[in-house]
């Protein structure tokens, strides 16, 4: 992992990101933005000092699995009562409402 070494954010860095996000911020915008994500910045650096080297790398802190059943095959609702049961039908398909004009 990359060390932090600049952990101040300039309203230029931030006009930067606000153009890739495509987003419109005004003066007071950058300013808040600049600060917050300086202090974001200086967590991060912080963190940094913890030694994780005996730490093993983890994607879930709890430990837990999934939990999968096995596929079974089943019999389902055949094609004709599926049909009967649709509030309208045109010929052999279920009619809905358009969702495209």
């Amino acid at each position: 992992m990359s060390k932090i070494t600049d952990t101040k954010i300039s309203t230029s860095e931030v006009e930067h990101i606000a153009k890739l996000a495509r987003i419109e911020l005004d003066e007071k915008d950058k300013k808040t933005f600049s600060t917050q994500l300086t202090e974001i910045l200086q967590y991060i650096k912080k963190l940094e000092e913890v030694d994780t080297d005996d730490v093993e790398p983890t994607a879930h802190v709890t430990q837990l699995k999934n939990i999968m059943r096995h596929d079974k095959a089943k019999t389902c609702v055949g094609q004709a009562d599926l049909i009967k049961a649709a509030p309208a039908s045109q010929d052999n398909c279920i009619k809905v409402k358009a969702v495209l004009k």
